[in-house]
């Protein structure tokens, strides 16, 4: 494959246009003035929205089939349903139409995912809790099947711009309810979009963009500020608070949720710390269609684990 291509584990991107707009669901409200006339005309302008925001009733257990893209998640979930995407998408560039480069699979978190019967406290360490079989069990699921990565993104209620902390009742910390896949990336924090300026932590490397931390956007994002203004930054710190995950992780390549010094991030703590519980009540509910665990012939192939132990057979 060409290197010049982009990498499952290069750096990812999810705010673009679309992003910016202040009604991202509008046909009319978030599209590209291409006749610079100020407003939306179907026939000379492009809409970044395809269709009006739209809700589809529940029948059953669910697969929602992303074709030809990345796709952002957050909210609430009812009922069995399993996300998946392709691995990955040709395109031609928009700076030289003659160079093919390729977008991943990627499913961003932009908030919490959480089961409607999931516990709800102010405290970091029981917020999200799924209900144990024990005790009952949920019959909600939610299987997130990425072609290519899972990546938690730099957004304000995921605690951008420094915004966790880590006392008992922290605000800030995303809460994520079911069993995670990365087939061709890592389940990983949106590192390198950050607010950080010591040691080069949140810009682009001009003179050698291979060896560049940052994607130059995190001091223009949380607020969206304009590119002609200046970012504002955090110093030396952008710690997010904690990843709350109750469910179940496999993953390509082990994924960072946490960037610091020493290493290539001569800086304080970028990204989050980790609360992993595994959710029980997927060795007998799991979600719609999730990739089998095992051959015909019972050759195990994947095997869901928790973190730090694992579940009997």
């Amino acid at each position: 494959m060409d290197n010049t291509m982009c990498q499952a584990n290069g750096f990812q991107h999810f705010d673009f246009r679309y992003w910016l707009c202040n009604d991202r669901y509008n046909v009319n409200g978030c599209y590209e003035d291409l006749n610079g006339n100020g407003e939306y005309d179907e026939n000379d302008d492009k809409s970044f929205v395809l269709f009006q925001r739209t809700f589809f009733p529940y029948s059953g257990p669910e697969v929602i089939y992303i074709k030809g893209g990345q796709v952002l998640v957050h909210g609430t979930v009812k009922g069995a349903y399993t996300i998946v995407t392709d691995y990955v998408f040709e395109y031609r560039r928009h700076d030289n139409p003659n160079i093919v480069d390729q977008i991943w699979g990627n499913i961003w978190l932009i908030d919490d995912i959480r089961y409607e019967d999931s516990n709800t406290s102010s405290s970091y360490l029981t917020d999200g809790a799924v209900i144990h079989p024990d005790d009952g069990g949920t019959d909600n699921v939610l299987g997130l099947v990425a072609g290519g990565n899972v990546i938690l993104a730099n957004t304000t209620p995921n605690g951008a711009k420094n915004r966790g902390t880590t006392g008992p009742n922290s605000s800030r910390h995303i809460v994520i309810n079911g069993a995670l896949m990365a087939l061709q990336g890592a389940f990983i924090s949106h590192y390198w979009q950050n607010s950080v300026t010591s040691g080069g932590c949140y810009a682009p490397n001009s003179s050698a963009p291979q060896f560049s931390l940052g994607d130059g956007r995190g001091g223009h994002r949380n607020p969206v500020r304009p590119e002609n203004w200046s970012g504002i930054y955090t110093g030396n710190t952008d710690y997010r608070g904690y990843v709350n995950l109750w469910g179940s992780l496999v993953q390509q390549e082990r994924g960072y949720m946490m960037r610091n010094s020493p290493g290539p991030y001569n800086s304080g703590d970028i990204g989050y710390n980790k609360n992993y519980h595994y959710d029980y009540n997927l060795l007998d509910n799991p979600p719609p269609y999730y990739p089998d665990q095992s051959t015909v012939s019972g050759v195990i192939v994947l095997k869901i684990k928790s973190y730090g132990n694992q579940p009997e057979s």
